[in-house]
Formats: structure tokens, sequence, C-alpha cells
């Protein structure tokens, strides 16, 4: 990944383009329950992490005409591709299951696709180069995002929450992920709604096409 990174940024620094580096919320350590911004400072804990802020490193190092992005907790893709955890809450939804399980215990900031592209869109015609944060506004647990996609379909299905040692992933995860637009809110240019809004038209347009 990293050596990819470099290289595009290498072919943008030769041909003289501007590069838009999409990288993550996950780049901090989490350990304080608090949103962060632009401004904090980074301390990845899983490689994945890691390796998305060598990146920015790099672009960064590497060229004065850049975008680099840190979205969230991702939203998108839809029915078909949707393998995530918003994707498999609908599913159990649609289903008809009884109760669904989710960790309460995690926290980060959901981005749905849509309106990420959006505002990279809309921010790379700006010409204000730098580090961005994209996510929608702002921060909940697993469990929360649950009981909104619950409470949106309209189905009577009981939420229970659970501590994330029931769900163990081989990697570790910060305890919260969330992010704040705080550089595109300073500039007044913060077109991202909040995380609730973006749910609900995801969910929407999931069961439009069933």
């Amino acid at each position: 990944m990293l050596i990819g990174t470099q290289n595009i940024a290498l072919a943008c620094q030769k041909f003289d383009c501007e590069m838009v580096y999409v990288s993550t919320g996950g780049v901090f350590n989490g350990k304080k329950m608090e949103i962060q911004t632009e401004f904090s400072s980074p301390e990845p804990l899983s490689f994945y992490a890691k390796s998305k802020y060598e990146g920015e490193k790099i672009v960064q190092n590497l060229l004065n005409r850049y975008y680099i992005f840190r979205a969230g907790w991702m939203i998108g893709g839809g029915r078909e591709k949707d393998k995530k955890f918003v994707g498999k809450i609908i599913q159990f939804c649609l289903e008809g299951r009884k109760e669904i399980k989710a960790v309460n215990d995690k926290y980060g900031t959901p981005t749905f696709a849509k309106d990420l592209v959006e505002g990279i869109k809309k921010i790379i015609k700006t010409g204000s180069y730098g580090l961005y944060h994209l996510g929608n506004n702002g921060c909940c647990s697993r469990y929360d995002i649950a009981c909104k996609i619950v409470e949106i379909i309209g189905k009577n299905i009981k939420v229970i929450p659970v501590s994330s040692e029931e769900f163990p992933l081989p990697a570790p995860r910060a305890e919260s992920e969330g992010i704040r637009n705080y550089k595109l809110e300073l500039m007044e240019m913060n077109i991202m709604r909040d995380w609730e809004e973006a749910l609900k038209e995801y969910i929407n347009d999931w069961r439009g096409n069933v």
C-alpha cells in the first residue's frame, strides 16, 4: 500500500498533478473518548491505520498540491455489495430477526460514501490544499446505529448492547474513532449532514431496490 501511494505521489509530482488521498479517522489512538480534529495528534493502533498515516506523510512530503481526506466508518455499496456492519443489520431486519446484538463500547463517525464523494468534489474545486476530516456529523456506537436502523425500517426488533469482547477482532481498534470536520467548519464549507439523515437515505435507497 505504501509503495503504491508513493508511486502515485511521484507520478503526480512528475506531471504536476493534484493528488487526492483518502485516509481514516482510525489514525488516532482513541484512548480518550474525545472527538478528534485535524489538529489532533495521530497515534494509530492497527497496521491498517498505521499504513494510512504513513501514506499521509508520504503525500505531504512529496507534494504541495494535495488533498487528504480522513473518513469515518464507511456506509455504502448497496444490497449487492455491502457486507459491512450496516449492510448486515439491514439484512437482519429484513429477514425478520427477533433480536440483534451490537457493540456499545466503541465509538466512531459514520460516513456515507455518497456524501464523502460530494464533499471531495466540492473541496477540490476550491484550490485549498491540505488535510481535512470528512465524515458525517456526529459520533455514535454501533449499538446506536443498529437502533437507528431498526427505527427507520420500522421493525419490532430488540437491539441488545454488548461489549466488544463478544465480537473479537484480529486487529486492535480504538475505543473512539470519532472525528469532527473542524477545518471545514472554520471555512464555512462543511456540507456534510448528520449521520442519522445520511443513514436514512441509504436505507431507503436499499429498500427501494429490493
